[in-house]
């Protein structure tokens, strides 16, 4: 009788030996609270080092895809990063800053939305410091005998293009009497292409897969360090003729 291992045999060996390698590596990063996170607009802008303990967009446990959005908060949630605010902000029903609110809007209420970007969304600042929540507790202090609701619908990281996409998702379903808008950096940040380009060609569109492996350690550094080559090699370009337009879109 022969003492030769059959070959599936082997081969479920050599793939048992590989999945623990790898898993031991993941495992490890993730007990070490490893710090690197490759993040979806790094690779849009071609730029792979970026922290997500400071960023944090794609890949954590606050945010989610969004087919139109890109990405939102997610709901019913505490963020607590210190590094980030100086108290743990709260996600609201709806995936924003601040108190519930009812898509309805109450009788009697004037209601105000205010859509934009960190600074709206108040990045570094506890729920009582965003601009939208003092601008509601002074109206009500100027006028106490009115009705005032102010809802802030800011996002980190959002330009004007995913503004306007989540005004016609929601912003109008809430029967706003005023709103206020705020975009400024993030509308010149994707110079290379506009938010409506990644829009068009499906760039935040992610499938089960991509999902699955956005979420593994081992899959960002690797990825960072594929585009991290490759913008070595080609190094940064950029066509005055196509990015002063794109600027002014």
């Amino acid at each position: 009788m022969s003492d030769k291992i059959p070959f599936y045999r082997r081969l479920i060996y050599s793939l048992i030996i590989i999945l623990f390698f790898f898993g031991s590596i993941e495992l490890i990063f993730r007990l070490y609270d490893f710090k690197f996170y490759f993040n979806f607009s790094a690779d849009i802008l071609s730029m792979p080092l970026v922290d997500m303990c400071r960023l944090r967009r794609i890949a954590n446990r606050s945010v989610e895809f969004d087919s139109e959005l890109f990405w939102k908060y997610k709901p019913n949630q505490i963020i607590s990063a210190p590094e980030l605010f100086k108290e743990p902000i709260r996600i609201n029903n709806l995936g924003f800053r601040g108190k519930d609110f009812q898509i309805q809007k109450p009788k009697g209420v004037f209601r105000i939305i205010c859509l934009g970007d960190s600074v709206t969304a108040g990045f570094g600042v506890g729920d009582r410091g965003t601009y939208p929540a003092q601008l509601e507790a002074m109206l009500k202090r100027l006028y106490p005998d009115c009705a005032v609701e102010v809802i802030n619908l800011g996002v980190t990281g959002y330009s004007s293009f995913q503004g306007r996409n989540l005004f016609f998702r929601l912003g109008e379903k809430l029967k706003p009497d005023l709103v206020i808008v705020g975009f400024g950096p993030n509308d010149r940040m994707p110079a290379l292409n506009s938010d409506r380009e990644h829009y068009q060609i499906g760039t935040w569109r992610k499938n089960s897969l991509d999902l699955f492996l956005s979420r593994l350690q081992i899959y960002k550094l690797v990825k960072a360090g594929v585009i991290y080559l490759k913008r070595r090699s080609q190094g940064l370009s950029l066509n005055p003729k196509t990015y002063v337009p794109r600027l002014k879109r």
